[in-house]
């Protein structure tokens, strides 16, 4: 197979022929801008790649193309340009305020352990909780959070940074729907992993998932049509959702575990905005 190549990171990897070179990319973990979510449209994922002449200097000249339009069909070196790469690059991140390794004191008899999740455009943050802090009322801000981990939302370098384009993804082509939602879904599953490990608990003490986000990264989350919030009205095809059993997630939590999706408002008013007024008590 090919083997590209990508500078400056200076990394390589070896994909088919007939793959585009975003898909290149990504295979190599390196994540690109993708606004236009593959369309072609806003450039913005420009690579430079060699040309087909030499300067005065005999150096090789390079010529921009868009990485999502490209097409490997053979060896290639390759230059990333600064601005073809996202602003911010997310990595996981635990509280420095816990010692790595260092296991929750259970403070029910229970046990047991919960999850909150906001599930952004760009960021996935997810939150272990014990049973006491799912308590009204009872969260001190001042005693440390117990434990996060944050991650790029791998829907930007798929299906666009925006929501607009992963609707526009959906109307395009209805099997992007489940495509959207197993790409949140496998890295769900690994952050909730890296929490079980680095803080020692066992997964299947962890009985309730609280998420929170706007209304289309719900409603892809669990799996529900976003195509009528992609034109007027703009009304969701549900504002409001039962608890979904986590193993029908395909989540490797407790048996009856549950994932709890706050309440959209409306079309794009979502739940990030409930889940903010209920903190604030704006809704007692």
């Amino acid at each position: 197979m090919p083997q590209i190549r990508f500078f400056p990171m200076d990394r390589s990897t070896e994909v088919p022929v007939g793959t585009t070179l975003s898909e290149a990319a990504g295979a190599a973990g390196i994540s690109l801008r993708y606004d236009c979510g593959g369309s072609g449209t806003c450039g913005k994922c420009r690579i430079e790649i060699p040309g087909d002449r030499v300067g005065p200097d005999a150096q090789q000249v390079f010529r921009a193309v868009r990485a999502c339009q490209t097409i490997v069909e053979g060896d290639l070196v390759c230059r990333i340009p600064a601005d073809s790469l996202p602003a911010v690059r997310i990595q996981s991140v635990t509280d420095n305020r816990l010692r790595a390794g260092e296991p929750f004191a259970p403070v029910a008899a229970t046990g047991d352990y919960g999850l909150a999740l906001d599930i952004g455009t760009t960021t996935l943050a997810l939150q272990l909780f014990t049973p006491e802090l799912f308590t009204p009322g009872s969260i001190d801000p001042e005693s440390g959070i117990p434990g996060v981990v944050v991650r790029e939302n791998p829907q930007k370098r798929l299906f666009g940074d925006d929501i607009i384009a992963r609707i526009q993804k959906v109307c395009d082509d209805p099997a992007n729907l489940l495509a959207q939602q197993q790409v949140l879904l496998e890295t769900l599953r690994e952050m909730i992993a890296e929490l079980a490990h680095v803080h020692r608990i066992d997964r299947r003490r962890i009985m309730r998932l609280c998420v929170a986000g706007n209304s289309v990264m719900e409603l892809l989350l669990l799996g529900l049509d976003v195509v009528s919030l992609g034109s007027a009205p703009f009304e969701p095809v549900r504002r409001r959702f039962e608890p979904i059993p986590s193993r029908a997630l395909g989540l490797d939590l407790h048996p009856e575990a549950v994932l709890e999706a706050f309440p959209l408002i409306g079309g794009f008013v979502g739940g990030d905005l409930t889940a903010g007024s209920v903190a604030c008590g704006l809704t007692s």
